[in-house]
């Protein structure tokens, strides 16, 4: 296995030019396999419109196929479409707008993924399902995924309706977080 034998940043996979020789595949592939990131959470998404260039940052600690890092990134390259469309129930609105949590505890959420369908054809396509009810859509010429740790997090993360703002923040992976890369997989156009 070829592995940096050092932390990085998060956000440094978004430039980092060795970023092939990083690591071996995972146990399931996110860029190819339905589903893999069942249960995982999505953290962040992060756009870059000068590089054309999209990140998903996922905690994996409750995710159902990736068991083996806390943290995932997906990152598509020459993104030709991103969309996300937030549908809440009514039953979800409601808890959202509980009086009784603080104000700040009800503006963290946590999108658990309930689909991953990656389609690669001419062009990289992922369509994720989110509870509460979101979907999103990104397709590009390429995409990346990396799997590894991120220190001092914790085995599982926070629970966002009973701990403080500082609590969750300090339970997640964050872009500046220190990353050790275990896993990584690769598509360039075409489902190659």
């Amino acid at each position: 296995m070829s592995t940096i034998d050092r932390f990085l940043k998060i956000e440094d996979l978004f430039l980092l030019s060795e970023r092939r020789s990083l690591a071996e595949k995972p146990e399931m592939d996110p860029l190819t396999e339905d589903d893999a990131l069942m249960e995982s959470q999505l953290i962040d998404l992060r756009y870059d419109p000068v590089t054309s260039t999209t990140g998903l940052l996922f905690d994996l600690r409750q995710a159902i196929q990736l068991r083996l890092a806390n943290t995932g990134v997906v990152i598509v390259r020459e993104v030709e479409r991103l969309a996300w469309e937030q549908r809440l129930h009514e039953h979800e609105k409601e808890a959202f707008a509980d009086e009784t949590l603080d104000p700040e505890l009800a503006k963290h959420r946590a999108w658990n993924v309930i689909a991953s369908e990656p389609r690669p054809t001419d062009v990289f396509n992922l369509r994720l399902l989110f509870v509460p009810g979101a979907e999103l859509n990104v397709s590009g010429a390429r995409a990346e995924f990396f799997m590894g740790h991120v220190p001092g997090i914790g085995d599982v993360p926070a629970t966002f309706t009973h701990a403080s703002v500082d609590e969750i923040e300090a339970s997640l992976p964050h872009w500046n977080s220190p990353f050790k890369t275990l896993y990584a997989t690769f598509l360039d156009g075409r489902g190659r």
